[in-house]
């Protein structure tokens, strides 16, 4: 009789593991199945970054041709100089 009991507690034990194995491996299964959508997303990312860096250097090569407040002031008073003396 105890021997009977012994092996239905083994038994029960077994099928609350099982019951407990099953619960992660579904969590595990419904986590790598969101891999595909995170892979999506990710590629989206670069793609949008590649636009930011073309963008950053057509940015840069525009900045590079303007003159700065400085500058335009200078050669401001360098024309009004040479104005004034072709007068």
């Amino acid at each position: 009789m105890k021997l009977k009991n012994l092996k239905r507690d083994n038994v029960i034990e077994i099928g609350t593991l099982l019951e407990d194995f099953n619960s992660k491996f579904d969590l595990v299964a419904e986590q790598t199945a969101q891999i595909p959508d995170i892979n999506n997303k990710v590629n989206n990312l670069l793609e949008d970054m590649e636009i930011v860096k073309i963008d950053l250097e057509f940015i840069k090569g525009a900045l590079k041709k303007k003159v700065d407040v400085d500058e335009f002031s200078a050669l401001e008073r360098r024309v009004v100089s040479l104005e004034s003396r072709l007068r």
